[in-house]
């Protein structure tokens, strides 16, 4: 493993080197970096720890404290979520999310349109896929977004703005033309092999490339039929009819990254980890006392009065002692105080110490910590979009079944025992299935559960399209909702100034603008 990171590092370095004066040029326009054309050998390593890192640390980040699991340690640091629970939407807001996942997309494209006579087929259906997966958050989170011009350095250096429909259907014949590609591969094409980081159970393979691909088609399709648009829904719904009928499989387990992380340097780390951990000595890193439990979240896991409703009690849930540490001192006994979003540090309990993340997430020890595995796609998400379209009657199988497989293999993914959880659950309407009239909100509210701490900004997305689960605003919000986008980062109002769609603040509240399923 050692060996494989030393790759993967090497390969990083050598496209950060090539590619720096493009890429730190304010005067370059961001769509369009400019980047050696390296074979696909030497840059997929690369392209994969660079995306990786928004994804489990900014984008999580975000979603958890939108969607309530996560606050901030006003003991110790004041006001460290401040713009995020006041909802200070701006073009400066999370803007490094575009300025690093829509732009390093590019490495993918490059991969895509490689040719020097060898047979990159594998390489280059693995860039489809990874490219379609990114740049749905992308489209998720921005609505209206360059596709058909991206990436096409000094041909176009101010690309124009595609709809975010077509961008959702390329994307997803995108993954057709990578699955395509994995069936005709020869047996004399590139193998990834070592270089390939993502991993399903611990194996890559280019038959759970296919897996991944038919998932993240699950994932295009159910929101695209969400839409309010005819076309657009009438389209997904056959995308899901066609993987219905063909018998596509889907991830049977978790989907994660690892190029081989160790403790052996800070680069080397895990990045989450790195981030949120411990440093290469043991020490706490600068993030790892900002972090904390809300009230909310408490509320809904450890058996105290239900959080969304006043007279039902919730069943006590073991994944909370995984997510975040039981704290010594302060009033609770148990351990699990939960501090409101908004709250102040005089607002606290004198001597009340509040939850840090939980060993399911950071483990204390370096030499553990640093080596484990980030997650690129939850088996418990692939079951609960599952769980969903068989609810719609578009899938075959048991919606119940895939629902409670989505539950339990949340326990299993963060270490927790269920116990009696999903018998108990399923009598409470809005967390369990039997319970709940609107299986959607059952499936909402628990997948919200299952990504939380894990990929917090998928659980946003969902939630603005669906309103579930029904999380309240923080208690300081002067809007009526949360926003249900990202606003246009400054790099694309200055450097695609022509295209770049016009917006102020309310942009970020408003559906209309958003992507075009969000009703």
């Amino acid at each position: 493993m050692k060996n494989i990171f030393k790759f993967s590092f090497v390969a990083l370095i050598f496209a950060t080197v090539t590619s720096c004066n493009d890429y730190l040029d304010v005067n370059e326009n961001l769509n369009s970096p400019t980047l050696a054309q390296s074979t696909p050998d030497t840059s997929l390593s690369g392209a994969q720890a660079e995306t990786i890192k928004p994804l489990v640390n900014r984008m999580n980040r975000l979603g958890n404290i939108f969607m309530q699991q996560w606050g901030g340690n006003v003991v110790s640091i004041g006001d460290p979520f401040g713009s995020e629970i006041r909802y200070q939407m701006s073009s400066a807001f999370y803007s490094d999310i575009w300025d690093t996942v829509y732009r390093r997309t590019f490495d993918l494209t490059n991969i895509i349109n490689f040719e020097n006579g060898k047979d990159w087929s594998n390489y280059k259906a693995i860039a489809y896929i990874l490219r379609s997966y990114h740049l749905q958050y992308i489209v998720d989170l921005y609505g209206n977004v360059p596709y058909t011009e991206m990436h096409l350095r000094n041909g176009n250096l101010t690309p124009s703005y595609d709809d975010s429909f077509s961008v959702y259907q390329n994307l997803n014949e995108d993954l057709d033309k990578a699955i395509a590609l994995l069936a005709a591969a020869p047996a004399t094409a590139e193998q990834p092999g070592d270089r390939d980081g993502i991993k399903v159970n611990g194996v890559s393979s280019m038959a759970n490339w296919t897996k991944i691909a038919n998932t993240i088609k699950l994932r295009l399709a159910l929101r695209g039929r969400a839409s309010s648009n005819a076309i657009a829904s009438t389209y997904f719904n056959n995308v899901i009819a066609n993987l219905n009928t063909s018998g596509a499989a889907f991830i049977d387990a978790n989907v994660t990254y690892n190029p081989g992380y160790s403790n052996s340097a800070a680069l080397a780390q895990n990045p989450f980890y790195n981030a949120n951990g411990f440093n290469t000595s043991g020490n706490q890193t600068g993030q790892r006392n900002v972090i904390v439990a809300t009230k909310y979240i408490i509320d809904y896991m450890d058996g105290n009065q239900g959080a969304g409703d006043g007279n039902t009690t919730y069943p006590v849930d073991s994944r909370l002692q995984r997510l975040f540490s039981p704290a010594t001192g302060g009033t609770d006994p148990d351990g699990y105080f939960g501090i409101e979003q908004g709250q102040l540090f005089a607002d606290v309990p004198s001597g009340q110490k509040l939850n840090l993340l939980g060993p399911g997430l950071i483990n204390t020890d370096p030499a553990i910590g640093s080596a484990s595995d980030a997650y690129f796609f939850t088996l418990a998400e692939s079951k609960f979009l599952q769980a969903e379209a068989q609810e719609a009657g578009i899938l075959a199988g048991t919606a119940r079944d895939s629902f409670e497989d989505g539950v339990n293999a949340s326990f299993a993914t963060l270490g927790a025992t269920p116990g009696g959880y999903l018998a108990s659950a399923h009598a409470i309407d809005g967390l369990g299935w039997d319970a709940t009239t609107n299986k959607l909100e059952a499936i909402m509210t628990q997948k919200w559960l299952a990504l939380g701490g894990i990929n917090g900004i998928e659980t946003w997305i969902e939630h603005s399209r669906t309103g579930f689960p029904n999380v309240p605003l923080p208690f300081t919000a002067t809007d009526a909702a949360m926003p249900v986008k990202l606003l246009y980062p400054e790099s694309e109002v200055t450097g695609n100034t022509t295209n770049v769609p016009s917006q102020d603040r309310n942009t970020a509240f408003s559906s209309v603008t958003a992507a075009f399923w969000a009703n």
